[in-house]
């Protein structure tokens, strides 16, 4: 397993986002799996980081989401909860309505795979109460939550929940 010593938390989000995509890449090639980093305008609307071949030639497309804290504040990451994205911060579709045939969430010794379709499937039925807004980000366990200023709609579910709702797949580092 390849440790990122120098990811921390407080790190900017983008330059973890990176970090994880390219832990990804490698994981991919660990597995025989060539992955293409999507070079398509329309794709980054479609919500598709990569497009992976797999060793019989088939290829699928995935969103690799980093390893994330509960709130801002917190100094460590939280893998024990995955944030979902219903809208983005312009209020447009967030990346759980996206088009990406996976999601790769990054965790701290592997990359938990879940089909897309099928994961928001199961947020529809975890996230019951669809009126309510809670103002912070600690209170998003199944609510949905709204940041100050923004138009973006997110939640919180358990990653147990994902492993046990769905056939998943977890590709070590």
């Amino acid at each position: 397993m390849r440790v990122n010593a120098n990811l921390k938390p407080d790190d900017d989000s983008f330059e973890i986002g990176k970090r994880a995509e390219d832990l990804f890449v490698e994981v991919c090639g660990k597995k025989g799996y060539e992955a293409v980093k999507s070079s398509k305008r329309q794709d980054m609307f479609d919500h598709i980081d990569y497009h992976v071949k797999n060793k019989a030639g088939d290829m699928k497309s995935f969103d690799v989401k980093s390893r994330k804290r509960t709130s801002r504040g917190d100094s460590e990451f939280n893998d024990d909860w995955q944030w979902i994205e219903f809208l983005n911060v312009n209020g447009k579709a967030g990346w759980i309505k996206g088009k990406a045939d996976f999601i790769a969430f990054e965790l701290k010794g592997a990359f938990l795979i879940a089909r897309r379709s099928e994961l928001r499937e199961l947020c529809k039925k975890l996230i019951t109460d669809t009126k309510t807004r809670v103002s912070e980000g600690r209170l998003a366990k199944y609510k949905l939550y709204s940041r100050n200023g923004r138009k973006d709609v997110l939640t919180q579910i358990k990653t147990q929940d994902i492993r046990d709702g769905l056939k998943t797949w977890e590709w070590c580092k």
